[in-house]
């Protein structure tokens, strides 16, 4: 081994007395690091879990919304379907009153040709064969 110079010894103190405040230090560092990272993921966990309540809340209002809006198209469709099916009453009705004076102007027009035919043939009966 190589003999150490005068004083020697009391680098070799010194030495060690650095060696361990590096010790000290690093687990100082290495401590501060894992809470810093646990600080972190805490609040990363509260920040998921504000960010998951915020969806669910859009969620939520989103369901009402779409409710809201499905009952209105409801309404309008059966406020539309009342409607239409008073137009189809109506028009049934104006057409059975149209086929009814059809019927009656029909029934008029072939009693009219029937006595139009009853007069040409007694006209006929009264001048006798001819």
């Amino acid at each position: 081994m190589f003999p150490c110079p005068a004083g020697g010894e009391g680098q070799g103190e010194g030495i060690k007395s650095f060696f361990v405040l590096f010790l000290i230090f690093a687990a100082y560092l290495q401590t501060s690091v894992l809470l810093d990272a646990r600080r972190h993921s805490r609040e990363l966990q509260a920040q998921r879990e504000l960010a998951d309540k915020a969806e669910a809340s859009r969620f939520t209002d989103l369901r009402g919304f779409l409710e809201t809006e499905l009952r209105k198209l409801g309404e309008q469709v059966a406020e539309s379907r009342a409607g239409i099916t008073g137009r189809l009453d109506q028009a049934e009705q104006d057409l059975r009153t149209a086929i009814e004076q059809s019927g009656n102007s029909l029934a008029a027009y072939i009693g009219e040709l029937e006595d139009r035919l009853l007069r040409t043939g007694e006209r006929l009966d009264q001048r006798g064969p001819g």
